[in-house]
């Protein structure tokens, strides 16, 4: 696999951003660089789109079992590169040892389910109320996938999107997140180049929200779009993808392309009738991942509210008791990402917003 992670991939080509900003990127728990990319701009966008449509056409055509070879393929090489995509998890996602982990597991799980994606794209035969006629119903690609990857889980909530679309016979363009590009979208690029995916089937455009964001969406050439984050973030994209009237979207699915979202929800609160406050408090890889501590501020009566103080700081203690040795520390749960995303997380301690 390829490791320099400083270009963004287009038609099977590394190349350098047409953008005039650069994007770098920096370990959250060590604050070191980890690599500059030089953004995408709207142009290598459309021409990701362009690459991605024109590879398709010959991709849907292509017989199951080419499909499956590299699927299982790419199977092998992310066997090959567990540690490397591991490490990456934990110095660019701010990940624990314990959760990069987890997380290549699971997505180990969906490449090898998504290999067995291209004999099962089954059809139908159905009765028809006309006499002499008959109903047939084909399973067939949807065409061109645009993938906006989060990143908190990165690599697990990418890959379920990439690797069903590829052995289902469509293409993707994947535009990661700012803070995980790498984990977010180009070690896709180096895993299935490696795995020998036909050029332009898989793009990777790494830029900013504010030059590309919208683009990505509203570009003619794809028919779905893949999501994973904010909520308002959400509701924009649903808007932007399925016009006007986003109830109609999926009658106008060739007029915009159909928006499959999954927004971030919100932690139970035993203060507004979730758990109870008396139960035993939950391991601390429950409450904090990359994203930082999880559990809202309380906002119930003044009993509860002194109940839900005292387990929020119990669960900072152990957190910052295993933080310390740092996110290689094979005991450490608590995640590293969260400072540098300060303004938009809630101290657990301090229910006005600061930081502790």
């Amino acid at each position: 696999m390829k490791t320099d992670f400083s270009k963004i991939f287009i038609n099977g080509e590394w190349t350098s951003g047409s953008s005039d900003s650069q994007m770098k990127n920096t370990n959250p728990f060590t604050g070191e660089e980890l690599v500059t990319t030089q953004a995408a701009d709207k142009n290598d966008l459309d021409a990701a789109y362009k690459a991605a449509e024109t590879a398709q056409l010959e991709w849907a055509k292509e017989l199951p079992q080419a499909k499956q070879a590299v699927m299982e393929k790419a199977i092998e090489v992310m066997k090959e590169n567990k540690e490397l995509i591991i490490e990456w998890l934990i110095k660019e996602a701010g990940s624990t040892k314990i959760k990069a982990t987890v997380e290549f597991g699971a997505s180990m799980n969906i490449l090898k389910e998504a290999a067995t994606f291209p004999f099962r794209m089954e059809g139908k035969i159905m009765p028809s109320q006309q006499p002499g006629k008959e109903n047939r119903v084909y399973r067939n690609p949807l065409g061109v996938i645009g993938i906006i990857s989060p990143w908190n889980f990165p690599f697990h909530l990418a890959i379920r999107s990439i690797a069903p679309a590829l052995a289902t016979g469509n293409a993707v363009v994947i535009k990661p997140a700012t803070d995980t590009p790498v984990t977010g979208g180009l070690l896709f690029a180096s895993l299935f180049e490696a795995a020998g995916l036909p050029k332009g089937l898989l793009n990777v455009v790494v830029g900013r929200g504010s030059e590309i964001g919208d683009d990505i969406v509203t570009h003619p050439t794809p028919r779905l779009i893949s999501f994973t984050g904010s909520t308002p973030v959400g509701k924009h994209i649903g808007e932007l993808a399925g016009g006007p009237q986003p109830s109609l979207v999926s009658r106008v699915a060739y007029e915009h392309p159909v928006p499959g979202l999954e927004l971030r929800g919100r932690v139970v609160d035993p203060a507004e009738g979730g758990l109870p406050v008396e139960e035993e408090d939950p391991p601390v890889v429950d409450l904090v991942t990359g994203e930082g501590i999880g559990i809202p501020g309380p906002t119930g009566g003044s009993d509860q509210r002194e109940k839900q103080e005292e387990r929020q700081e119990r669960a900072h203690k152990r957190t910052l008791s295993t933080a310390r040795m740092g996110p290689l520390w094979e005991r450490t749960q608590g995640g590293t990402s969260a400072p540098r995303r300060a303004p938009r997380v809630r101290s657990p301690l301090d229910p006005s917003g600061e930081p502790a």
